[in-house]
Formats: C-alpha cells, sequence, structure tokens
C-alpha cells in the first residue's frame, strides 16, 4: 500500500502510556458516564470584608470564567457554573460534591475546580496561609481542597484545582541573560502600556501598585512581621524560602514505636493526600498579572487543554503552560518590550512562574469520549490494494447542525467538538474537506446539487 495508508488517527487512540501507568478515564457502557467534572467558581463582585471593612477589592471581569465554561462543556465534561458566591456557599457547595453519593461513584472520572479572584498571603497564629477572596470573607486555599482527602467517591480519581489568584504581593524580576531560550512557545503577552495593566491581587486602594491588599509579609529566622502598604521603590523580592507557609500536605505523621510491631496487625493504608493535582499561575508570595482584555494565565491554559488535551497527559499539559507563561511573558512598555529594563518601577520587566503541586499516582490521559467508537471503527477499516490514491484520499463533506431553528431540541455545543475530531481523522488519510453549518433546507439541498459530481464517481459515499 501507499505512504498514505488508511490506519487510525493515533490522536484518537491516545496510547499515551501503559494502562497500569494512567488513571482508569474510559467512558461508555460499564465505565464513567462523564470524563470528569467541573466547578467553577468566578468571583467579579466583592462586597466589604466584615473582618477588615477597609480591606475593599476592585471589581473582576467575568469572561475568563464564561471561556472556562464553554471549552469545558465543548470537550464533554460536566460543568456547574458558580459566580459571585459567599464563603458559606462556596464551602457547602464543595461540601456538598465531595460528599457525592456512592451509587454515584461511576459517574464522575475525574473532578477539576477553578478558582477565579483575588488573592493574599495572611499571617495566622504565626503562620502563613494562602487566601482567596470571596464575596464577603477570605478563604483558605487549602480549604478548598482538604474535603476531598479521602472520600469514598473520589477515592483513586485525579482531584485538579486551578487557581486564577495573587499569592502575596512579591513581584518576580528577571534575571538578565545574553540570549534567551528559542525554544520555547511563540506567544508572547507584551503589556503595550503599563497603566493599562495590573497584577490580580487583593485591593487598590492607592494606585497601581496597591494590589495585594494588607501589605508585604517579611520573616526573619526569629521572627515574622506584617508590613503595610510598602512603597519602597526598586525593592528586591523578598525570600520566599525564609518564610514559614502553611501547607496541609505537609501534615503527614508516622508511629516511630516499633517495639511490638511484629504481634500486631498491619492493615493496608492510603495516602491521605493522594491523587491531587494544584495549579497555580504563580510561585508562593508572588503577584499573578492580568491584562484589561484577558488573563495571560487563562488565555494561554485553554489554548493549550484545547489543543492537546486529549493527545498528552493533563501534568505535560500544565508544564507546556508554565514554560510559556515563564519565557513569553513580562510586563514591559512597547518602546522598551525588547530591553532588560528594571529601573523605571517594581512592575516593569517583571516574570511569572506558575507553580505545580502534585500528588497523582498515574498519568491523567482523557479521551474523546465521541472518538473513541469512531477510532475503532477507523481501526478495522482498510482500503483495498488495488485503488490507487497515491496523491490524496478524496474528499470529505461534513454537515453540521449546533443549534436547530425552530424545533424543540436544546442546543449541541458538543458538535463543535465532534466536527474537529472528524477533521482531524480525515486531515489525517488526506482527505481534503469541506464542513457547512447550521443549513436550512434550501441551503442544504442547493448545496447537495452542488456537490452531485461526487454522485458519478463509483465509491464516493
Amino acid at each position: 500500500m501507499d505512504e498514505y495508508d488508511s490506519r487510525p488517527d493515533p490522536r484518537l487512540e491516545v496510547s499515551l502510556c501503559e494502562d497500569d501507568e494512567k488513571y482508569d478515564l474510559r467512558v461508555g457502557e460499564g465505565h464513567f458516564e462523564y470524563i470528569g467534572l467541573v466547578l467553577i467558581f468566578n468571583q467579579t463582585e466583592f462586597e466589604s470584608n466584615p473582618d477588615n471593612p477597609d480591606d475593599v477589592c476592585e471589581s473582576r471581569s467575568e469572561e475568563p470564567g464564561k471561556e472556562i465554561q464553554e471549552l469545558m462543556e465543548e470537550l464533554g465534561f460536566k460543568v456547574f457554573y458558580y459566580k459571585d458566591l459567599k464563603r458559606t456557599q462556596i464551602t457547602n457547595t464543595i461540601g456538598k460534591f465531595a460528599a457525592m453519593r456512592r451509587r454515584d461513584k461511576k459517574k464522575f472520572a475525574s473532578l477539576m475546580v477553578f478558582f477565579l479572584s483575588h488573592g493574599n498571603i495572611v499571617n495566622i497564629e504565626s503562620d502563613f496561609h494562602e487566601i482567596l477572596k470571596t464575596r464577603d470573607y477570605d478563604l483558605l486555599i487549602s480549604d478548598t481542597w482538604k474535603n476531598f482527602e479521602h472520600t469514598d467517591s473520589w477515592n483513586n480519581k485525579p482531584k485538579i484545582f486551578v487557581f486564577q489568584t495573587c499569592r502575596g504581593k512579591d513581584l518576580v524580576e528577571g534575571v538578565k541573560v545574553e540570549q534567551r531560550r528559542s525554544s520555547h512557545a511563540k506567544i508572547d503577552f507584551n503589556i503595550d502600556n503599563l497603566n493599562d495593566f495590573e497584577t490580580d491581587g487583593v485591593c487598590n486602594t492607592e494606585g497601581l501598585f496597591a494590589q495585594s491588599g494588607s501589605g508585604i509579609m517579611e520573616a526573619t529566622e526569629e521572627s515574622a512581621s506584617f508590613v503595610s502598604n510598602d512603597r519602597e521603590p526598586n525593592r528586591q523580592p523578598i525570600n520566599i524560602q525564609r518564610r514559614r507557609i502553611y501547607n496541609p500536605l505537609n501534615e503527614l505523621s508516622f508511629n516511630t514505636n516499633t517495639s511490638d510491631i511484629r504481634s500486631l496487625p498491619i492493615p493496608f493504608t492510603e495516602p491521605k493526600f493522594s491523587d491531587l493535582l494544584i495549579f497555580h499561575p504563580t510561585y508562593q508570595g508572588a503577584t499573578s498579572f492580568t491584562e484589561i482584555s484577558h488573563i495571560p494565565f487563562i488565555s494561554t491554559m485553554l489554548q493549550n487543554i484545547r489543543n492537546d488535551i486529549f493527545t498528552k497527559d493533563l501534568l505535560s499539559i500544565f508544564q507546556k503552560i508554565q514554560q510559556e507563561i515563564a519565557y513569553n511573558y513580562h510586563a514591559s512598555d512597547r518602546a522598551q518590550r525588547d530591553a532588560a529594563v528594571f529601573e523605571s518601577s517594581d512592575l516593569e520587566g517583571s516574570r511569572q512562574m506558575p507553580s505545580i503541586q502534585s500528588t497523582l499516582t498515574g498519568k491523567v490521559c482523557y479521551t474523546n469520549p465521541r472518538s473513541e467508537q469512531l477510532g475503532r471503527v477507523m481501526s478495522s477499516c482498510r482500503l483495498p490494494n488495488d485503488y490507487n490514491m497515491t496523491t490524496g484520499k478524496g474528499k470529505a463533506i461534513i454537515f453540521a447542525n449546533k443549534y436547530n431553528g425552530m424545533c424543540n431540541y436544546p442546543p449541541m455545543p458538543y458538535v463543535t467538538c465532534d466536527v474537529n475530531g472528524l477533521k482531524r481523522s480525515f486531515d489525517f488519510i488526506k482527505c481534503d474537506v469541506n464542513e457547512y453549518w447550521d443549513l436550512s433546507y434550501t441551503e442544504l439541498r442547493d448545496c447537495l446539487e452542488e456537490c452531485k459530481f461526487l454522485m458519478e464517481t463509483p465509491g464516493s459515499f
């Protein structure tokens, strides 16, 4: 057969790793109903914090959260979208899904939770805790995922938490190098005007740089203090490693008393906080940048998920996002976009370094549930050897309807994902593809009339 032999698109089969190396995320008869449950908490409006009435936060755009919702629904996830909830409402909602009924255990293969809000790091009883802003009170970030520490419905399933919040007020000053790495991504989020640029910090009460609420925390080996409203120009980022930052994942204790170990039964146990993947836009203590029109971290994440969710494991996708943000995004005005200038302001030339925290015990490899059956059909199909198709396989025509006009059926947002999968498959076997969307009866009839010439060729359909 020729070099363009008909084969199933490997992007449909997603053979990224051995079965014993990845989570079971299969969807269909005898498996899960959905590839995952997605919860989106989008905080756009903020009331005065009852614990700190002077802590008033700026409003945020709702658009990034809606973009996440649209993409995840298109990919086949079950999505619940929540806007501007109070702290009690958020904790109750998370608790409800964490304690999901046992009969729903086979409903969702995984969990993804997105939080979009302002954030900070605060000093509580000599420990530094990361918080995010709800509509009223602050919420400890650790309280968002601790509910899923070892519940029956979510045991041995990947649980992914993505936060778009600041984690403090430090600015990540870029390191001057002779030559930029050339192997990284092509996207460049340079800021045209510093006046249109902001961090995703907690508050803005005194101008552009008052973005992280109560202030900057400093810690020494002897004591920890909280310094409010620091405006020292050209200050150096505080050494985060000197801080004592509270992390519940470190709350592991071991019984070292082995005197009677031989006489005791040894029960099988599992780690308390396993199967977690936590993704932050920046490292602990640092700011997360946003632009007026979009959030670079969210935009980059959505682009990579859309392109690679069914072809790469999720941790690899997150690492690629890290790479793109770290090397292709910095704060500078247009006139100095190619120069390493840090003298004019603290913000100028600053970088952002996303952070990943993982206790995954396998690879998270999603498979398009609507492409699995197509892949099995394609794998059983082989073109006869006597067909001469060295120059191409033919033409594919796709008619798709997302909206059903006057019918009573609801819109079908998943159709876009299905069509994209078909287009990739036909492209793989060298077919020319024409697609037509939401045609009326008359338009469809006219289009088929134009394609009549295909009927004259045996085997076209």
